[in-house]
Parts: structure tokens; C-alpha cells; sequence
């Protein structure tokens, strides 16, 4: 942990990096997700590239990330009940910024604090939800998204799995085009042995890791709450490329770390930047 003691412009790189990575999430998540607002979504696109490049960011930050917020509110106010978690994370990330520019003493800690807040609620309610959700507490969620070749996604690529998941799609397509029947049924193809132990066991496991993260998330210790962060992080991006998810968790911990650490935000950046590039390539969910 870097015991250095940060100055204004270490805290005002730091803050602008938290800024930056935001703004290059918005962007490729607002052009991969068009919906009835597009002609509203493509003027406040083209508003704040325009005011990034002239410097009436810096000018006017209040009302950059005011028409920002607004942004990123479409796709919540088109589709409220059914919108993706990350769409709220999105929006609360984008709140804050907005919130800290009300108070510009004190920004760095207003950020730390919330986005740890929002971490913690993350984690904690994600690890509820799977509790209190049969499917997913017996297995079967975990077991009918890996056969779905939605799981795993290094593995399958790699071709250290059986290939039965192609199959498997053309089944559960078929099977839908007929009446749905209480009787009816159809047979998955299983990639290993003991699949079902594992899917049970593994669905176990991403519970407990959930919950465990709520204290770690707490340790006064830099070096070890962000080693144990990077290693969630990089196993949730191998178990499945919700890349668009992991990207926002991503920048919620740096801006946990401290404005003078190198190593932590090199690292973060380096995933960062994968998760964005698999966007990119239409591999990783936004």
C-alpha cells in the first residue's frame, strides 16, 4: 500500500480517470443499446463529445454530467421493471459524479464512500436474491445456462469442453416452436459426468463468494482488499463475459483505491480494458 500523501493534482488525475472510464462505458453501452429515445440519445451523444472536446466539460461540469445522467436515464425510463441491473448501476455511478460537483472539497471522499456503499449493496442483495431463488439455489439455473454454452465462455473457446451446446440451442429452438404441454419434454446433452453435482455445488460456491465479499470489502489492508477484488473480478469475467457488468464494478473499485497508487490501478485498467474490448468484438454482454 503507498504510504505517499496525495497532493491536488494526484486527487484531480484520480478523479478524472474515475470520470473518463465512465464516460467510455456510456458511450459504447449507449450506441449498443438504441430504443425509442434514439433521436434524444444521438443529440446528447454528439452534446457532450462535443463539449469533451472544447473543454466546456471542465467549464460546466454540473451541466455535462446533468445532460450525462439524462443519458443514461433513457433506457431506465423505456423499460423500468425490465431493464438490466447494470442500466441502475449505471445511473446511480452517473449520480454521483453529478452529486460530488455540489460539493468540490470534498469529491474524493464523497466517491470512496458511495461507491463502496454501492459495492457492498451489490454483493450483499446479489447474494439475497440467489438465496431466496429456488432455481438457483438447487442447481438448475447454473445447469441449464452452462448446457446453454452461457457459462464458461475461455473454456468453450478453447475447446476444453465437449461441443454439445450448438446442439442443445437447436433443441430448446425447436422444442419452443411447439405447444407448450406438461408432458412434453426434451433431453439436454450433459458436457461432463457428475454435471449435476457441479452445478449444485457451484451454484453454492458463487453464494459464499458473494457473501464474503461484503466484509472484504471493508479491510483497512489496500494491498489485500484489492488483490481479493481483482481475483472476484477476473473470476466472474472467466465464469461468464458480462462484461458490461464487471466493467462498472471495475471502475466503483478504483474509486476506492487511494489517488497515489500505480500498481492496483494499472491492473484495473488492464481488465478494464478487456471487458471493453470484448464489448467491442459483440463477445461480452453490455
Amino acid at each position: 500500500m503507498s504510504t505517499t500523501i496525495s497532493n491536488p493534482d494526484d486527487n484531480h488525475r484520480h478523479l478524472y480517470l474515475i470520470e473518463d472510464l465512465l464516460l467510455v462505458f456510456i458511450l459504447i453501452f449507449s450506441f449498443g443499446n438504441k430504443n425509442q429515445w434514439w433521436p434524444l440519445q444521438f443529440i446528447l451523444i454528439t452534446a457532450l463529445l462535443l463539449a469533451h472536446f472544447t473543454k466546456l466539460r471542465i467549464k460546466f461540469p454540473i451541466a455535462f454530467w446533468g445532460l450525462t445522467l439524462l443519458l443514461t436515464s433513457l433506457d431506465i425510463i423505456q423499460a423500468y421493471f425490465v431493464v438490466a441491473n447494470h442500466s441502475f448501476v449505471l445511473f446511480y455511478m452517473t449520480s454521483l459524479v453529478l452529486l460530488s460537483y455540489f460539493y468540490p472539497l470534498h469529491r474524493i471522499n464523497i466517491l470512496k464512500i458511495n461507491s463502496l456503499s454501492i459495492l457492498v449493496l451489490i454483493m450483499f442483495w446479489g447474494a439475497v436474491q440467489k438465496v431466496l431463488s429456488p432455481s438457483f439455489l438447487n442447481g438448475d439455473y447454473i445447469s441449464l445456462t452452462t448446457i446453454k454454452g452461457q457459462l464458461f465462455k475461455p473454456l468453450l473457446l478453447a475447446k476444453l469442453i465437449p461441443d454439445v451446446f450448438a446442439e442443445n440451442i437447436t433443441l430448446i429452438n425447436e422444442f419452443r416452436k411447439t405447444l407448450p404441454h406438461p408432458e412434453t419434454f426434451i433431453q439436454l446433452k450433459k458436457p461432463f459426468t457428475c454435471f449435476e453435482s457441479f452445478s449444485y455445488y457451484f451454484s453454492l460456491f458463487i453464494i459464499v463468494s458473494e457473501f464474503l465479499m461484503v466484509p472484504v470489502l471493508f479491510l483497512k489492508n489496500n494491498n489485500l482488499k484489492n488483490s481479493f477484488i481483482l481475483l472476484f473480478l477476473s473470476g466472474l469475467l472467466f465464469t461468464r463475459f458480462e462484461t458490461g457488468f464487471i466493467s462498472l464494478l471495475i471502475i466503483l473499485s478504483v474509486a476506492q483505491l487511494p489517488a497515489t497508487e500505480k500498481t492496483f490501478r494499472f491492473l484495473y485498467l488492464g481488465l478494464f480494458a478487456v471487458c471493453i474490448t470484448l464489448m467491442l468484438l459483440k463477445i461480452g454482454l453490455r
